[in-house]
């Protein structure tokens, strides 16, 4: 009886299609075939200048700060996305576990390149900002140009969870605090 020769059984290698997103960064030269960064490949950096302090007695945090935005990217930006994680912490954000309520993040002043925005009700291109969730988006008053960079202006205020919220929460003369800024 002849003997099967031993590859027979094994799986026979395709060619492996890669998803059409990665293919186009390759297209582009952000991603290399091995999934490194290209030579046309960027990331956006960002400058924090911030202070903050806790009331104790309220565990409130209060906030100011100024983000100097560097578009690193080779389009211009007319829109900036802005976590606000402590809005976790609001009655109607989405959640997959149980949090205390605290109000999330209460913002008393948003700016962008020297201009205050206002809290928007629909998705219109002109300037100010929409809060989603846990997502800000502010719609800026001119497009950060390749290269440049914009100054984002924020005050802010947030009641710390107590104990047993996710990585943060007030307990006795503890105070422990995350995804403040």
């Amino acid at each position: 009886e002849a003997e099967e020769p031993a590859d027979s059984y094994r799986p026979r290698p395709y060619p492996v299609q890669p998803p059409p997103a990665f293919q186009q960064a390759l297209e582009q030269g952000t991603r290399s075939e091995t999934g490194r960064p290209g030579p046309n490949y960027w990331s956006q950096w960002a400058r924090y200048d911030l202070q903050a302090e806790i009331d104790p007695a309220t565990a409130t945090l209060t906030g100011q700060g100024t983000i100097t935005y560097f578009n690193r990217s080779p389009r211009p930006l007319r829109q900036l996305a802005v976590h606000l994680r402590h809005n976790l912490f609001r009655e109607d954000a989405l959640k997959n576990t149980r949090v205390p309520i605290t109000g999330g993040v209460t913002l008393n002043r948003v700016a962008a390149a020297g201009a205050d925005l206002t809290l928007k009700t629909d998705r219109s291109p002109t300037p100010g900002y929409i809060v989603n969730g846990t997502v800000m988006r502010l719609m800026l008053p001119s497009a950060v140009a390749s290269g440049d960079s914009v100054e984002l202006a924020f005050e802010w205020s947030m009641t710390l969870p107590p104990d047993g919220a996710p990585r943060q929460g007030v307990m006795d003369q503890v105070i422990y605090v995350a995804y403040w800024y």
